[in-house]
Order: C-alpha cells, then structure tokens, then sequence
C-alpha cells in the first residue's frame, strides 16, 4: 500500500511516502523551488516520493492522508477574520488536480498529526505525547498516549486556550513574522517575562491569566 502524507498551503508545503508501513521518502517543496518557506502545492515533492517508492504512477497512490481538518480549520479562520469563503473542500481539489490522483483522500486533526508522527518514529511502544503548536485548526495544545499496540494513537484531551498566539495572528506587521501565527520575537520576550498563571478548567481546558 502506497499512502502520500500531505501538508500545504500554511509554510512548508511537504510530502512524505509511507509504502507498506514504511517511510520511504519525506521532503519539503522547498528543496526543489529554492523558495524559503513554499506554501503552494507540493508537486515537485510528490514526485520526488513517486520516484524514492520505485518510479511509480500517479494511479499507484492508494490514499492521500492530509495534514488538517479543512472545515474546522476555515470555521477558526472565519471566525477570526481571516477568510471570507465557504469552499472547505478546496485543499482536497487543489491537491487532487496537481497530483493527478483519484484515490481517496483522508485528514487528520492538525496537532494529531504532529503528534502521531513522533509517537510513531520514537521506537516506544507506549509515550506520553504533549504538543504545543501557534494554532492548529482551533487547537494549539494537546496531550495523551500514545500507544502501538493498539494500532491506535489515543488522545485523552484537547485544550483550546485562550492564548495570545491567535492574538499574535492578526497583528499587522512588523509585530508579527511573514509565517501566519508564528510570534514576533517582542511577543514571545513578554510571554517569558509575564509567566502567566495557568487556571485549570473541567474537562482539561485551560486559560491563561
């Protein structure tokens, strides 16, 4: 079974290629466009996994998994100002035109994926997993287990709080890096030196104060 892992259209658009449970090739656009940071389409990595898999075809790819969950991501999006569209399905038919495929087309929850792909390459057959991350589709922060022998990766919460890095997003520049979300070296100084307390809600929710 031949899987393409996808992640586009924020920073560094990637491809990887899982063959048979294991990854044969993992790269980023940016090797091949020479364009710091390249968020379009990662056509020229996607061939690049075509060929490292044994110069296979287009109709070789079994399932495209992408990265995030389109929809949740444009309801944070909207909600905060940044997109004024409805068209959800546009990351799967923008991918699906480039690379020509017609297999199907899977995604996972942002922050999942960050931490599926380090339980899975760790060795360990059972971890704690904790990420932190600017934004994912509303989260910027879970924690869980993770735990192979299941074949599963098992989250046990999500926390979405109210944090200054969603702040930080619709700061006009030069207050925040050209990379959506990604703090400006002046924010995180005073994140240091604030040190906000951590208040503890029901259910594992958390906010800063």
């Amino acid at each position: 079974m031949n899987i393409v892992g996808v992640s586009a259209f924020y920073h560094e658009s990637t491809c990887c290629l899982i063959q048979d449970g294991r990854l044969v090739a993992a790269v980023p656009e940016e090797r091949f466009t020479r364009v710091k940071y390249d968020r379009r389409v990662p056509i020229n990595a996607f061939r690049y996994c075509l060929e490292a898999g044994g110069h296979l075809s287009p109709g070789d790819i079994d399932c495209i998994a992408y990265y995030e969950d389109p929809e949740k991501k444009l309801s944070r999006q909207k909600a905060m100002g940044l997109a004024d569209h409805d068209d959800k399905d546009k990351p799967e038919r923008d991918l699906r035109d480039a690379f020509g495929v017609d297999c199907p087309f899977m995604h996972f929850d942002h922050h999942l994926s960050h931490g599926a792909g380090s339980f899975y390459f760790s060795g360990f057959s059972e971890a704690a997993v904790f990420t932190v991350d600017g934004v994912g589709e509303w989260a910027t922060t879970i924690y869980g287990a993770g735990q192979s022998k299941d074949e599963d990766f098992i989250i046990d919460k999500e926390s979405v709080p109210n944090f200054l890095r969603k702040t930080a997003q619709l700061a006009p520049e030069p207050f925040r890096n050209r990379v959506e979300g990604d703090l400006h070296p002046l924010l995180s100084g005073n994140l240091e030196r604030w040190r906000p307390a951590e208040e503890v809600l029901p259910e594992g929710v958390y906010t800063f104060v």
